[in-house]
């Protein structure tokens, strides 16, 4: 089992056992849905050069939030992301490289009146396409997902900046920037 599915797991079951339904429905808990775009940067190394671009992200995401203590929130997300379609000429070849996938992470969130503060940590089940002058490559996993970020709430929305990290096998770095906005029920 690789390093990545053996955190994801550990995170799944301790976040469903935080994220208690009963206690969802006061405050600012309860659930809620969303929508991400954002910037998507892929580096990697193709016949000893590097390979570095970047694209236009999309994401969509729900989640469940509640608070358990009066200064730390718990909440449990999951959604679909499509990290775009990068491209670069490395060694006269050219290179697309395609990422996108399910997620689920718990977070830790700070929340400092309106503003929270949060740590996400999770996992991806990723399709990575890879297309070099030859055969396409199609490479399928699940590798962990983490990030931070700051986000504000009004009435019964919210929006959020946040940076995120997943440690794809087949990359060397996967790196997001998301700019979001959340509408809570």
């Amino acid at each position: 089992m690789k390093l990545g599915q053996l955190l994801f797991i550990p995170a799944l079951l301790g976040t469903l056992i935080l994220c208690n339904p009963a206690q969802a429905m006061a405050g600012d808990s309860g659930l809620y849905l969303g929508g991400s775009i954002g910037q998507a940067t892929l580096e990697d190394e193709f016949t000893g050069d590097d390979f570095k671009d970047e694209d236009t992200a999309f994401r969509a995401f729900m989640g469940l939030r509640t608070s358990l203590f009066p200064v730390l929130d718990f909440a449990l997300e999951t959604g679909y992301r499509d990290l775009g379609d990068q491209s670069d000429t490395v060694a006269r070849q050219n290179i697309d490289v395609s990422l996108k996938g399910f997620d689920l992470a718990g977070l830790v969130i700070f929340p400092l009146g309106p503003v929270d503060f949060f740590l996400k940590a999770g996992g991806m089940s990723y399709t990575l396409d890879t297309s070099l002058s030859g055969p396409d490559g199609d490479d399928r996993g699940i590798d962990v997902l983490y990030g931070a970020g700051i986000g504000a709430r009004f009435w019964k929305l919210g929006v959020r900046a946040e940076y995120e990290l997943v440690n794809v096998d087949e990359l060397d770095k996967a790196s997001m920037y998301w700019l979001s906005a959340y509408f809570r029920f």
